[in-house]
């Protein structure tokens, strides 16, 4: 009989409110604010993928994404050690890959990415890459901004992508 990984969730606070966070015995694999309008979808869909229900509790790598958490909107942290478990599609994943390439406080177009991926007729399927990201701030794609420079589209709310990118480039000052 196959053995399903086990799912651990937590609230996690943060500045920008409370995240839901989920784990994989191989590491994160959903991080999303609680006001989510697609929670529950995204929870029943890592239930299904799984094949196991999520158990409230406390593991090491929820232990180490909440000190990463807290060091990253105190400042002190750039960049994110904790396991990611990446779920999603082929190419999902090499979006994912290429998101998580982007240096911290910089910024990316869409264009700049698909071309990343060797083909800029790729913009909108890049694009519906990015809105199925679930784990949010680790995986930035926050990071990525329309052609023109403007804030487009972000599944927490374009306020709290602004405030990301704000609070990156205080601290890279």
């Amino acid at each position: 009989m196959k053995k399903y990984p086990n799912l651990i969730f937590k609230v996690i606070e943060t500045p920008l409110g409370e995240v839901y966070a989920v784990s994989s015995e191989n590491g994160i694999c959903m991080l999303t604010f609680v006001d989510d309008v697609h929670l529950a979808r995204k929870i029943n869909r890592l239930e299904s993928k799984f094949k196991t229900d999520m158990k409230k509790g406390e593991n090491s790598v929820m232990t180490l994404l909440e000190l990463e958490l807290n060091e990253y909107f105190a400042g002190c942290r750039t960049a994110f050690t904790v396991p990611i478990d990446l779920g999603g599609t082929e190419f999902q994943q090499k979006v994912w890959t290429d998101l998580l390439k982007i240096p911290f406080g910089e910024l990316r177009s869409y264009r700049d990415q698909a071309e990343l991926l060797g083909d800029t007729k790729k913009v909108r399927a890049l694009a519906n890459g990015n809105g199925a990201n679930i784990i949010c701030i680790l995986i930035p794609c926050h990071r990525v901004v329309g052609s023109n420079g403007k804030l487009t589209g972000y599944n927490c709310g374009l306020w709290r992508k602004e405030k990301l990118l704000q609070l990156e480039k205080s601290w890279k000052q």
